[in-house]
């Protein structure tokens, strides 16, 4: 059975990679504690439900959690809501930024899902929903494990964070487990400082760097052996490029780290929404490099 503390961990830390740069502050990930329920948590959360696939069929839903006044306060924040910490009803912007904070984080799934559960899974989320509100919506019935965590931001208060596994969904996707074995970085057309820069910090990292541009005639030999591509927002072609490598075969479970050097909000949910599994403000230091990518880089 695929170890459920792991995967949790590498899922909350991808969450707070991709919140970072929309807020303007470092996010970090607490500790991780998994265990066996039947009910679940108190109080009003806040629920995204990921539907996950593989080449064998439907998996059972995840669920991923937050209190609802805490993912809240979160979403205005992003927003640069100066209220962000005022306790009053949630108008329809709220709930709308909540929306989008759950749609980054949802991007971590896939990577994280694939890497330490099933190479094949695909993952979509589906609506969010409110406990206190829940329509037609449930936890479901039964047992299940339970990870509970939690995003700390710099500056701001804690966020809680639970992710619902039932107990099936791991070891039925670790029948068929498996990795790609690739342990390279690919810097794609990034300007040559910031090139000097990824280089340097990836190599103290362990990782094997090879650069090349998007449009070199055998940029598909550098695709087949990287893991983790860096990109630069610079030029009109950005946003299209990360969704030609989301959509092409050898590139589809790569890791696409967008680099921006202005990520606004919209920016960055265009970002995300076109394929890119993470952004990085640049430029940035070692330490902000590393946190970025220890949220993408392959569980080993």
């Amino acid at each position: 059975m695929t170890d459920p503390d792991s995967v949790a961990k590498a899922i909350f830390e991808g969450c707070g990679a991709n919140l970072g740069p929309l807020i303007g502050a470092e996010i970090e990930s607490g500790p991780v504690q998994v265990e066996t329920i039947s009910e679940p948590p108190e109080g009003d959360l806040a629920v995204l439900p990921i539907s996950c696939e593989t080449d064998d069929g439907s998996l059972p839903l995840l669920q991923l959690a937050s209190p609802l006044a805490e993912i809240t306060m979160l979403a205005r924040r992003m927003n640069n809501d100066e209220e962000s910490n005022k306790e009053d009803d949630l108008s329809p912007e709220d709930l709308e930024a909540v929306g989008e904070v759950f749609n980054l984080m949802s991007s971590a799934f896939d990577q994280v899902m694939r890497e330490q559960v099933n190479a094949s899974l695909r993952s979509r989320a589906l609506p969010w929903w409110r406990t206190s509100e829940p329509g037609e919506n449930e936890f479901g019935e039964g047992e299940f494990l339970l990870a509970s965590g939690s995003l700390q931001v710099a500056g701001g208060s804690s966020v809680k964070l639970f992710l619902r596994f039932p107990a099936q969904l791991l070891a039925e996707g670790a029948q068929t487990q498996s990795s790609t074995g690739r342990k390279q970085a690919l810097l794609l057309g990034l300007p040559e400082e910031l090139r000097r820069s990824l280089r340097r910090t990836l190599q103290s990292a362990g990782l094997q760097v090879e650069v090349t541009q998007p449009g070199a005639e055998d940029v598909d030999d550098f695709y087949d052996r990287a893991d983790t591509l860096f990109l630069s927002d610079e030029g009109d072609d950005a946003l299209e490029l990360c969704r030609l490598l989301r959509l092409a075969d050898a590139t589809w479970q790569s890791k696409t780290i967008l680099c921006m050097s202005d990520p606004t909000h919209i920016r960055v949910v265009r970002a995300i929404e076109s394929g890119a599994s993470h952004v990085l403000r640049v430029p940035a230091d070692e330490k902000t490099i590393l946190a970025v990518l220890s949220g993408a880089k392959p569980q080993t």
